[in-house]
């Protein structure tokens, strides 16, 4: 099982939100709003029930053929 799918089981409810896009010549940035509630005790001071709140941005460079060549996600 992959990091992706394991990390599903820790979360009872998960949303993401895309809050801005921008886009440019050779790339675009999009920034995502991640809130999520625990469905398991993840230590002392994150446990089952709580909500959790990231902001991330994803950034997509494309060639000139206009494929993507990159994904980068910085959270």
């Amino acid at each position: 099982m992959n990091q992706a799918e394991q990390a599903k089981s820790f979360f009872s409810e998960r949303h993401q939100k895309i809050t801005a896009m921008e886009h440019f010549e050779n790339y675009s940035e999009i920034t995502i709003e991640y809130t999520a509630k625990l469905s398991k005790d993840l230590s002392p001071e994150l446990n089952i029930g709580d909500s959790i709140k990231l902001d991330g941005k994803s950034i997509f460079e494309f060639s000139p053929e206009n494929k993507i060549t990159v994904l980068k996600d910085i959270s």
